[in-house]
């Protein structure tokens, strides 16, 4: 399957940038409901192939806060810590880096 930027994207406005439901993780899929579609035929015609972090096994697990002039949006995965994203709002401008130690956070579940 090949991605191709979606040139109609210009970016998330104020209400849907605050929601982890907006955000995808860039990974195989780990559902069983997301791995049975992608084997269908027509999987490469889906668009729904990627699965929201709002739908983690451990919900609570990512921080999406603005920033402090709340044009931009931080996304912090609090299982990896070290993990960073961000997206400028109205705009195509995204990104995020680990920078971590590689070390999963398994006291997660008693921090929520």
């Amino acid at each position: 399957m090949r991605l191709e930027n979606n040139e109609a994207f210009k970016g998330l406005n104020d209400t849907n940038a605050f929601l982890d439901t907006s955000y995808l993780h860039f990974r195989s899929a780990q559902t069983k409901e997301k791995k049975e579609l992608n084997q269908k035929d027509d999987a490469i015609f889906r668009q729904d192939f990627l699965e929201s972090i709002a739908h983690d096994e451990i919900k609570g697990s990512w921080s999406v806060q603005p920033d402090t002039t709340k044009s931009q949006v931080i996304i912090k995965s609090l299982l990896w810590p070290g993990y960073y994203g961000y997206h400028k709002l109205r705009t195509k401008i995204f990104g995020g880096v680990y920078i971590g130690d590689g070390i999963k956070n398994s006291d997660l579940v008693f921090m929520l």
